[in-house]
């Protein structure tokens, strides 16, 4: 079975990208990269984490030697637990990132964060949504 999935932007639903808006936010302008990557192990406290890539390009190379992932604006990928890879970033990439348990349900990102900059991306995210919502 994959350990992940690829959606090419066309095939993306509105609902996921609806539904991302409210996930943390990850930019590789602002984490260290070596060589234009940067390596991922997806063995958090969740079942599988969505991502929905809002711009940039990258090559998703798996650590088990699968095919490689090219992903670039509007595409959607699905990273189930025990997955891990390392990407290669060939413009600046920004993503959304959200984490689901087994069920299927989003788990809240404060739940999840691993590092004290994954707990303040979370709550700035939902401090945005809140002022969204004022302004709205």
């Amino acid at each position: 079975m994959a350990l992940y999935q690829h959606v090419p932007a066309a095939r993306v639903p509105n609902a996921f990208k609806e539904l991302a808006k409210c996930w943390v936010v990850w930019d590789s302008a602002g984490h260290p990269l070596v060589d234009n990557k940067c390596h991922f192990v997806y063995d958090g406290k969740y079942a599988s984490e969505r991502v929905l890539i809002v711009s940039g390009k990258a090559t998703i190379k798996p650590d088990d030697d699968s095919p490689s992932i090219e992903v670039q604006t509007g595409d959607a990928v699905y990273l189930l637990r025990s997955f891990s890879c390392h990407w290669v970033i060939h413009e600046p990439l920004i993503m959304r990132r959200g984490y689901f348990g087994a069920d299927g349900k989003l788990i809240a990102q404060l739940q999840i964060a691993a590092t004290r900059e994954d707990a303040v991306a979370a709550l700035q995210t939902l401090l945005h949504i809140q002022q969204d919502r004022d302004v709205g």
